[in-house]
């Protein structure tokens, strides 16, 4: 993008900026319009994601893991989980101890029913729920520990109380939860709550899934987990980069990582 700036029929061509405060995202209508459904390769357009932008989503790969679903629409059509990103997949066989299991997608943004690209100005992505399960529908199957890496981001801030953080220093971040305790339903209890900042952004990676053992023919099989993009109330308002007092009461003792995207 930075070579596109030198002109701004340029910049206006071959990219969009929306620049409003920050925005937030709702992922609700879609089609899916290319590649086989719920397979590698396979891509959705979620229409109006924010007004006059539409979010495409592309199953970049599947690892050890089959997608069941590409959005999980709660019955409740108000509930906040309608507007969230919420994908549904289960593993493949699990043949090994600590097997990881795990589904990449890349999220860009265009123009309403184009091709145009567009850059969001700001928003924000809550990630909820990255918790375990020791309590198997089957006893040999052990316990699970949920993760999601993310890149593409400007800064994040986690409380780190039940979620390990590993910076990997190629622009993407790691969260992965330290034990099976399992945190009931899917809410934002802050132990298991990550918080991730973008600004002037077109593009991102993400990916969900989870470590475990002999996951087969069980309801443990089967994750639902989820990227809210409306903002989370806790805390309220995310400070970034520099976290205040009140959020750092609430949040324990942060960690916070900024970079720049390259």
């Amino acid at each position: 993008m930075r070579i596109l700036t030198h002109t701004f029929s340029l910049l206006l061509l071959f990219c969009l900026t929306w620049k409003t405060s920050a925005q937030q995202l709702a992922f609700n209508d879609f089609a899916h319009i290319g590649g086989s459904d719920l397979q590698a390769g396979s891509t959705y357009r979620f229409y109006n994601v924010v007004t006059g932008v539409d979010a495409t989503i592309n199953v970049t790969s599947l690892t050890n893991a089959t997608l069941l679903q590409i959005d999980d629409s709660p019955i409740d059509s108000n509930s906040a989980d309608d507007a969230a990103f919420r994908p549904v997949f289960s593993a493949i066989s699990a043949s090994q101890e600590n097997e990881l299991h795990y589904v990449d997608f890349t999220i860009q943004f265009f123009a309403n029913g184009g091709n145009t690209p567009v850059a969001l100005d700001q928003f924000t992505m809550s990630l909820y729920d990255i918790d375990g399960d020791g309590d198997s529908f089957f006893a040999d199957d052990g316990n699970i520990l949920e993760f999601a890496q993310v890149a593409g981001f400007e800064s994040m801030v986690s409380s780190g109380e039940k979620l390990n953080i590993t910076d990997y220093g190629d622009g993407s971040v790691l969260i992965m939860t330290k034990d099976s305790t399992e945190n009931p339903g899917i809410n934002n209890a802050a132990p298991w709550l990550s918080v991730w900042d973008f600004k002037n952004n077109n593009a991102f990676s993400l990916r969900f899934g989870w470590m475990g053992n002999d996951y087969v023919d069980s309801e443990d099989n089967i994750r639902d987990v989820g990227a809210y993009f409306t903002g989370s109330n806790t805390p309220t308002v995310v400070p970034i980069p520099e976290p205040s007092s009140s959020v750092l009461v609430l949040l324990g003792a942060i960690t916070l990582i900024s970079r720049r995207r390259r």
